[in-house]
């Protein structure tokens, strides 16, 4: 979806990872020629890792968080705070087949 942003910007909104794929490819194709290349490479990274599953566990998501708190963002605060909540619970989490009554 291309709507207006602000004044003569425009926004593309992506819902679908397909959509992402195909986003990266073009940037592959057609390669920023700025420092923002480098956060392309690592936002195409996080998109092979959701394309992969990694984001749908404990470990996968820490790896994307590593990944994204070495871009340029804003919510450097948030993400530290979700990476630090995210540790706790792969930390005290049982064991695979270990359910917290069977100890």
């Amino acid at each position: 979806m291309v709507r207006k942003n602000n004044g003569d910007r425009w926004c593309y909104r992506v819902r679908k990872l397909a959509c992402l794929k195909a986003i990266c490819e073009f940037f592959v194709k057609h390669p920023l020629k700025t420092k923002k290349n480098v956060d392309r490479i690592r936002f195409c990274r996080v998109v092979g890792y959701m394309l992969e599953g990694r984001h749908l566990n404990l470990e996968g998501l820490l790896e994307i968080i590593d990944v994204v708190l070495q871009m340029n963002t804003q919510q450097r605060d948030a993400l530290l705070r979700i990476k630090r909540d995210l540790e706790a619970r792969v930390r005290y989490s049982p064991p695979l087949g270990e359910s917290q009554g069977e100890r």
